[in-house]
């Protein structure tokens, strides 16, 4: 691979893990870019273990074995500081990175290469008239460990007997083992004339879920801030990027979203946020449900140019030439 990464204009890492020595012994003959998707596990870890109390004996482990041994923090220290610039999902991301100080701004793109692409539009989106019922999804696996199911199951039962029509809940994900299975027990007790739900114990594959999710009014994000990438902490919406993001493009699907995870993208037009409560979830889903409203936040799709493949393209490779111009210069100079 070196003559190939020596003839290169541009050195472009979507993603590195696990393999630092082997990062390490790449020539960088050109300026380098990395798409960063763990802000704490890649720029600070010393400093975000995840529940270090609690997770102790793990944490020790992984200092032992892959720190002081392995060299882990070292090797990715040294290639951290070969590479030019660094590029984040979202505009969110960026900022909080910035803030941070862990990369100085000059070295941090802009976000031209999201995670997502703005899907095709479907007939089924045009589809217009009075709706016999509303069929919303979460997305993901079925676990408590990501998303808040027992706000969600709360909120219904605050909600089911004020909605003006029936409501179907597509669970989008794998729901199997003893904690899925409590989730949807939950759920299932609620079931009635006015609310179904759907759900899978086996894998979902791409094929299903394209075909469950053509029949989704609007997505339901009941996502829990807090995370973590192996044994270190982040945070959705400041160091990690949710999946909602990809879904809401590539489906096409407004989404209710929890306050504390905030879109700074133009993703923000088709989404509607809800403080983490049940009272404050069950006014957002009794007013989408009897207004409509994601009808009205369904045509602002039409506008998110900054999505679109051609567009992407178009800005990455502006990009690109604006870093070899200042290389040249550099070079000149």
């Amino acid at each position: 691979m070196a003559p190939i990464f020596e003839s290169a204009d541009i050195l472009y890492f979507n993603t590195v893990r696990h393999f630092w020595a082997e990062l390490c012994e790449i020539p960088f003959a050109a300026p380098s870019i990395l798409r960063v998707h763990n802000a704490h596990a890649d720029l600070a870890p010393a400093s975000h273990f995840y529940r270090p109390l609690m997770k102790f004996p793990a944490i020790l482990s992984h200092l032992i074995r892959k720190v002081l041994i392995a060299g882990e923090w070292r090797q990715r220290r040294q290639f951290l500081a070969h590479i030019n610039y660094f590029m984040f999902p979202n505009r969110a991301i960026s900022n909080y990175v910035a803030e941070q100080g862990w990369v100085g701004s000059e070295r941090i793109l802009p976000p031209v290469m999201p995670f997502g692409f703005l899907g095709e539009t479907h007939s089924s989106e045009k589809l217009t008239g009075q709706k016999q019922c509303i069929t919303i999804a979460i997305t993901g696996k079925v676990t408590n460990a990501k998303k808040d199911y027992d706000l969600v199951y709360r909120a219904l039962r605050q909600c089911l007997g004020q909605l003006k029509l029936p409501l179907k809940l597509i669970l989008l994900g794998k729901a199997s083992g003893k904690q899925a299975e409590r989730i949807v027990q939950k759920f299932a007790s609620l079931e009635c004339a006015q609310f179904s739900l759907d759900y899978s114990r086996d894998y979902v594959s791409s094929e299903d879920f394209e075909q469950k999710v053509s029949e989704v009014d609007f997505l339901l994000a009941p996502i829990k801030i807090e995370t973590h990438f192996r044994k270190y902490r982040e945070v959705y919406g400041k160091s990690k990027m949710s999946g909602i993001e990809n879904d809401v493009l590539l489906y096409r699907k407004p989404s209710l979203v929890t306050a504390r995870y905030r879109i700074l993208d133009d993703i923000d037009r088709v989404v509607e946020y809800f403080e983490p409560t049940p009272e404050a979830l069950a006014a957002a889903l009794k007013s989408w449900v009897k207004d409509q409203k994601y009808l009205d936040l369904q045509a602002s799709f039409g506008a998110m140019s900054q999505y679109r493949p051609a567009t992407v393209a178009r800005e990455f490779h502006q990009l690109c030439e604006q870093l070899m111009a200042v290389t040249r210069s550099e070079l000149e100079n």
